[in-house]
């Protein structure tokens, strides 16, 4: 998290003065593993990125960061998601006894429910594929199918259809074998300010998941 350009070196800036940011990360790449979700907290001022030299204190659900000599960029967050969805991250800036704070709710994330993990799934020009997602905090859902060693390899699927929440893909070319299915959705996570007020505040994010299939 602290790989960024170079930065401003401020003493005890004013939250009026800074622009936060919180990034939501759902990330399932492979089938097998459990779900990850990472949340990122970045504070900038101008559009540069900056370091915090003074007194100022920046924690999330009460676990402090240290600040001096970095960028204010942190990891406010990585667990598995299992454990996570539905509580509330809130993350606060302190300088001089006035505190502002973010709060943002984790959502259910987007997800494969048919087929299921490691299926024998039939090739088809109409193999059909279900899926979850919350529409307050997801958009531009989409799904693809791979198999490796088939031309081609990826096929992109149309979703909605035959109806809400399936996608159907064309799996009629691939081969035989081992194979998944990606989808992937934009994040725009729900966040709630108090205290002090900040100069800009946003929230958004990524969400993955996959499963492994056997095409047949």
């Amino acid at each position: 998290m602290d790989r960024v350009g170079p930065t401003r070196t401020l003493l005890n800036p004013s939250s009026a003065t800074l622009d936060v940011t919180l990034s939501l990360t759902f990330d399932q790449l492979s089938g097998a593993a459990e779900s990850m979700t990472e949340v990122g907290l970045g504070f900038m001022l101008g559009g540069q990125n900056i370091s915090f030299a003074g007194d100022e204190r920046v924690s999330c659900n009460g676990v402090e960061f240290p600040l001096k000599d970095r960028a204010a960029v942190f990891q406010a967050l990585r667990a598995p998601t299992s454990q996570v969805v539905g509580t509330v991250l809130r993350c606060d800036y302190a300088v001089g006894g006035i505190v502002a704070s973010i709060a943002l709710q984790i959502p259910s994330p987007p997800a494969i429910t048919s087929p299921q993990q490691n299926a024998q799934t039939p090739r088809s020009a109409q193999t059909r594929v279900t899926y979850t997602f919350d529409p307050a905090t997801a958009t531009d859902v989409g799904l693809v199918a791979l198999a490796p060693g088939s031309q081609p390899p990826k096929v992109t699927a149309r979703m909605n259809t035959p109806s809400p929440r399936q996608a159907s893909v064309d799996t009629s070319a691939f081969m035989p074998g081992t194979g998944m299915l990606v989808l992937s959705a934009s994040l725009k996570p729900r966040i709630t300010l108090t205290g002090a007020r900040f100069k800009s505040a946003i929230a958004f994010g990524m969400a993955t998941a996959a499963v492994n299939v056997m095409w047949t």
